[in-house]
């Protein structure tokens, strides 16, 4: 559960680097800076959503609920969050922010094993 979190606050700003250097389409979204501050910032703002996941977690673990869907319903509530996250933010480059943390969110999940 806390691997997914993580590895979704890794994996987005990894990206962003990663795809900016190759396609260069913005010199902020290219700097190692960049990506050490949205690690960061990433990680204070995901709190709320993190919290979300926490809880619905353990309420179907709790009801022996199947795994194959608790994992479906955790990705989900991980896109969703990075998704209103960055549209609450707002600001030029939210959008951009949400296709990659709601990526690396669903990637994030699908590979990851049954008790991350």
């Amino acid at each position: 559960m806390v691997f997914h979190w993580l590895g979704t606050q890794l994996l987005a700003p990894v990206l962003m680097l990663v795809v900016g250097g190759i396609f260069s389409f913005n010199p902020v979204l290219d700097s190692i800076e960049f990506l050490v501050l949205a690690i960061l910032f990433s990680s204070f703002l995901s709190m709320p959503t993190f919290l979300v996941y926490f809880l619905a977690y353990h309420y179907f673990a709790a009801r022996n609920v199947q795994w194959k869907s608790i994992k479906w319903i955790l990705i989900g509530i991980t896109v969703s969050g990075a998704i209103i996250t960055n549209f609450i933010i707002s600001g030029s480059y939210m959008p951009i922010f949400a296709i990659y943390y709601g990526a690396s969110a669903a990637i994030g999940g699908i590979l990851l094993g049954r008790r991350y």
